[in-house]
This record gives structure tokens, sequence and C-alpha cells, in this order.
């Protein structure tokens, strides 16, 4: 199997650390990955996957970061502590439902005020990409975030909740009218968490809302496609979706 994402390692022209950056009081631990060219250059805010910020997430990072983007994966684990083990999808569902989404979304608004106070990129030409649960949280700060330039998210991994309360305050679903930005929705036809009702809700509240998305279904794609050392990896349908993704970045980040 060759590698749709190049290792993290053998990306040239780019320097990758461990950082942490403030949110409100509280320092956040996230993962840069960042071009040695120096200026105001444009930014994504990564939505890492359930798994974590695994060496998948790091490799997608440094390739945003080999194509001229500065990349930050905040890890929204940190505030309520990682799944463990990380590995078992009860641990994770666990995991996840502890996490307080205006927690994140305030450290994801946060990433993006750390890039541009920080001299490292242009404020408007910063977007996201977000990865199942991390597609999640690019959802929510595309609805919240009205001057985001952009927003590439793959198989949303919560598009409705069990339940709503004060960690989950909505059904990110019900407020996707209300993202203006360029926003493209990426997920395989066999994925169970995109059903064909939730899919005509989100086309409905989409076309309700005007908003300017787009969906792009990769027949027999299953959830998490893109994660090679996933349960649903899919080479066709990465070898397909990842030059689109990139190319849908580099017409509205440039």
């Amino acid at each position: 199997m060759s590698d749709v994402i190049p290792k993290a390692a053998s990306v040239p022209g780019i320097e990758i650390s461990d950082i942490r950056y403030d949110s409100h009081g509280y320092p956040v631990p996230a993962y840069l990955a960042r071009p040695k060219k120096t200026g105001r250059l444009p930014g994504v805010i990564v939505g890492q996957e359930a798994f974590g910020i695994t060496d998948h997430v790091r490799d997608i990072a440094a390739a945003l970061a080999g194509q001229g983007y500065v990349a930050i994966v905040p890890d929204y684990y940190a505030r309520t502590g990682e799944p463990k083990p990380r590995t078992e999808i009860p641990a994770i569902l666990s995991a996840i439902d502890r996490i307080h989404n205006p927690a994140i979304l305030r450290d994801y608004q946060s990433a993006i005020s750390h890039l541009v106070k920080s001299g490292l990129c242009d404020p408007k030409r910063i977007g996201t990409m977000g990865f199942c649960t991390g597609g999640t949280y690019s959802m929510i700060l595309a609805i919240e975030q009205r001057d985001l330039a952009c927003a590439c998210i793959w198989y949303v991994s919560q598009l409705t909740y069990q339940q709503l309360n004060e960690r989950k305050p909505y059904h990110p679903i019900d407020r996707a009218g209300e993202i203006r930005c360029p926003t493209l929705f990426i997920y395989g036809t066999a994925d169970q968490v995109w059903t064909k009702e939730k899919v005509a809700r989100l086309e409905a509240n989409l076309k309700k809302g005007k908003s300017p998305s787009t969906l792009r279904a990769y027949e027999g794609a299953g959830h998490a496609f893109l994660a090679p050392d996933g349960f649903a990896y899919s080479e066709a349908a990465s070898r397909q979706a990842w030059p689109e993704a990139l190319a849908f970045m580099r017409r509205h980040l440039g």
C-alpha cells in the first residue's frame, strides 16, 4: 500500500512542533506544522480524528504545511482526558461525551487568534479541515465563526447527538444552514453514520440557509476511509478525495 499522504518526516521545507497556546487562561496543547518560509501565510485549524492526534493526523498537518499552510491541531481531549485505551470504541465514545463543545469552540477560535497574533497567518486566509469527531468541531467552527475562509469537513461523526445538554447544546446538522463560508463535506456512501435520512436532512438545512456548501460522496467508502491504519481505509477513495480536498483549499486560501 503506497501512501496517499506522505509521512510527516518526509515532507521537505517544513517545521513541526508540539506547542501550547492560550485559550481564555487554559494552555491548549497542540501540534503545529508550518512552512519554513516567513510571512503571513494561510492557516488551517485541523480537527483530529476520534483516536487523538495520531501519526495519521500529524501526517495530514505536515502535508498541509508542505502545501504552504500553517496547520495547527488543537487537542480536544486535553480538558477532560483522553480515552484510555484510545483504541477501544466504548472508551472513545465515553470520552467524546465528556467533551464540552462550547469550550472546544473557544479553543478553536483561540487557535485562530494565536496564529494571527503570532504573525504566522493572514487573518483573512484561515480555514479548517476536520476528520471524524474533529470534523464535528470543524463544522461547529464553520457555523459559529463567520469570518472563516473555508471548511473542508470529512465524515462528520456527530451530525446529531443522542441528547442535548450543556456539553452538547445543539445538533450541528440543525444549524448547518448558518454556515457562511465555502464548505466541502466529504463522506462515503457506506458510512453508517451518514444515513440517507441524515444526508437529506443536511442537504435540506444547507439549502434552506443558502449556505455555500457542497456534499461529495465517494461510492462504497466507509467511515474514516482516509486513515491508512483504520478499519475502513479505502485507497481508491483516498486517491480521489485528498487531491480534491487540496484543490478546494487552494481555491479558497490560495
